[in-house]
């Protein structure tokens, strides 16, 4: 009894019931067919697996820039490594940064400015540095 004074009151404040009708229905057969549309979509995925192609040359490279990264990010102090990986591995905010280190602020943004700057010079050292454009 409660739905249909509430059915009532909508269609009364939208303009009458058969507007709303259609339009509700036309809403319902829309999520009904992305329900099914998601549905068929989960049944013919295909494996990640099959889409990939093998490619020795970039998994080759792939590898030494992560083992030239790691060479490099062991050659910081302590201090600049860990607001480093922070920031851009954990991707944490420097103010999120300075309460897990205990530090203020200003002096994450510090750490992290010559961290970088130290980084690139570690990689430029081990002569893989990143390409710039000039």
């Amino acid at each position: 009894m409660r739905v249909a004074l509430v059915l009532d009151r909508m269609a009364a404040a939208r303009g009458g019931l058969e507007s709303w009708a259609a339009r509700f229905a036309a809403w319902l057969l829309r999520v009904a067919r992305n329900a099914a549309v998601d549905s068929l979509r989960a049944k013919w995925a295909l494996p990640s697996g099959d889409i990939w192609i093998k490619d020795e040359g970039r998994d080759r490279i792939a590898f030494e820039r992560r083992e030239s990264l790691k060479a490099a990010l062991a050659l910081l102090p302590h201090e600049q490594r860990e607001v480093v990986v922070l920031r851009y591995v954990s991707g944490l905010p420097p103010r999120e940064i300075a309460r897990v280190l205990q530090k203020t602020q200003s002096s994450v943004h510090g750490l992290q400015h010559r961290g970088r700057r130290a980084l690139r010079a570690a990689l430029e050292e081990l002569d893989a540095a990143p390409l710039t454009a000039s």
